[in-house]
């Protein structure tokens, strides 16, 4: 085969493509429901489908955190409490409990002190809360926020 016949075969193959591209593009008319609009309704319509984020969560989380060192009203935050602050303050146990029909409260100890009385609701010296007293266990609310279940032993 010679260099005239090759080129020969190359035009008359792109000749044959570009034929049937053409026809393709013009001949062939595709569908009205191909063509057609997607939705009915129009794009301000649509545009009301979406939802507004809640930002409520984030903004109280940006409002708590110490980006800058200081608060929204210009005072600077307070140091942190170091881990043996910390406990140091919960060196408490309790001594005793009392449940009587119009209070509750706890005898608790720090170190080699007297005993102090904490009603239900008050605060401890470690910075928690007295959240509920029953016979067999107080609940206590931590400084870091969590709960604590202590048992009084009580039959």
């Amino acid at each position: 085969m010679n260099k005239l016949m090759k080129l020969r075969i190359a035009l008359l193959l792109v000749i044959a493509w570009s034929a049937t591209a053409w026809f393709a593009w013009t001949a062939l008319i595709p569908d009205a429901a191909l063509i057609g609009q997607r939705h009915s309704r129009s794009a301000i319509a649509l545009a009301g489908d979406f939802t507004r984020p809640d930002l409520d969560a984030a903004r109280k989380v940006l409002e708590n955190a110490v980006l800058w060192g200081t608060q929204r009203d210009g005072k600077p935050f307070p140091p942190p409490v170091s881990k043996e602050e910390i406990k140091k303050k919960t060196a408490w146990r309790m001594v005793g409990s009392a449940i009587r029909p119009n209070e509750r409260y706890i005898l608790i100890r720090i170190a080699a002190a007297a005993p102090i009385p904490v009603k239900e609701g008050e605060a401890l010296p470690d910075g928690g809360r007295l959240l509920k007293i029953s016979k067999k266990e107080i609940t206590v609310l931590t400084p870091e926020g969590g709960k604590l279940k202590i048992p009084t032993f009580a039959e």
